[in-house]
């Protein structure tokens, strides 16, 4: 990892057990860790970009990377599992469109 720091939250990197639970990310947010890079869920990376007829896929903001690929929701079409090698930033992707992801 080349001394790359991360800091893996599943909701928001913040202040308060409820909100590295539940917080949730948004476009112009930041890593609040200064040479850090945030790793976060919880939040559908299609609602930061307006990526809805597209398969979704890992969102990179100012140092967070948000990985909710919307594998766990079943209304949508175009979820999948997003998979990150920290050794370096490689992503892959299980399932899709057409695949049948459950």
């Amino acid at each position: 990892m080349g001394g790359q720091r991360f800091h893996l939250v599943h909701g928001y990197p913040g202040e308060g057990h409820e909100t590295r639970i539940w917080g949730r990310v948004e476009p112009d947010n930041r890593s609040p860790f200064p040479d850090t890079i945030c790793i976060v869920g919880h939040t559908p990376t299609v609602f930061l970009t307006d990526g809805h007829d597209e398969d979704f896929s890992i969102w990179h903001g100012d140092g967070i990377l948000d990985i909710d690929c919307g594998c766990g929701s079943m209304k949508a079409a175009h979820r999948r599992l997003a998979c990150l090698r920290l050794d370096d930033m490689a992503e892959f992707y299980v399932g899709g469109v057409g695949e049948g992801t459950s």
